[in-house]
This record gives structure tokens, sequence and C-alpha cells, in this order.
């Protein structure tokens, strides 16, 4: 039955390629490239993402402090997850280019009314 299970959770989840990355962000527009970049080259949850403000980035590392969860914001989901990730060129030079267009906003993807943009939309 174990074996079962494990082999169901691993048909469940895929890692994406590097190339398979490059393509995805080739076609999407902003905000949705540097939104999935910083999925792909971090490993952060949707919510985790989603909490992020640009307070929490030095152009090196990202700080993941809260997650975001619908309208409320909280605590990330583990203790374990409160870290500080580093950042990869080529997510800096998008974050960069992201935090020049967008960057008057307290975080780092935000909707219309400045709060933290609803990435189901």
């Amino acid at each position: 039955m174990a074996d079962c299970c494990s082999a169901l959770v691993r048909d469940r989840s895929y890692a994406y390629s590097l190339a398979d990355v490059e393509w995805m962000l080739s076609q999407l527009n902003e905000p949705a490239r540097t939104i999935v970049a910083v999925a792909a080259f971090t490993g952060l949850r949707e919510s985790e993402i989603r909490g992020l403000q640009w307070s929490d980035y030095t152009g090196a590392e990202l700080f993941v402090r809260r997650s975001v969860w619908r309208r409320a914001v909280g605590a990330t989901k583990t203790q374990e997850s409160k870290a500080r990730v580093p950042v990869i060129a080529p997510l800096r030079k998008l974050l960069d280019e992201h935090r020049r267009q967008n960057g008057k906003h307290e975080w780092i993807f935000s909707g219309e009314k400045g709060f933290s943009l609803n990435l189901d939309t």
C-alpha cells in the first residue's frame, strides 16, 4: 500500500526543465512572467509569493516573512518556511525590471487596489 501511495504522489508532481521555464517566460506578459519566474526559481508556495513585499527583496535575496491567503495576511505555513532565498541572476533581472515598473506599492505583486495580487486571476 505504501508503494502505491508514494507512486501516486510522485506522479502528481512535475519538475520543469530550465528550457521549459525559459519557454514559459518567453510566452508570458507581466506580471505573470515575473510571478512564474519567482515560483520556478525559488520554489515558494503561492501564498508565500503573494506575501512578498519590496522590503523583503535585497537584490540578492528574498526574505519569506509572511503569507497571504485570500485577504488574510499571516505567518508562513511552517516555521521552516520563514527563510531567505537566494535570487539567481535571471530572476534578479526580472524583479528589478518589475520594481522599476511597479515599485510604488508595498507588495511586490499588487492588485489594482494596492493589496497583494490575487494570483488566481
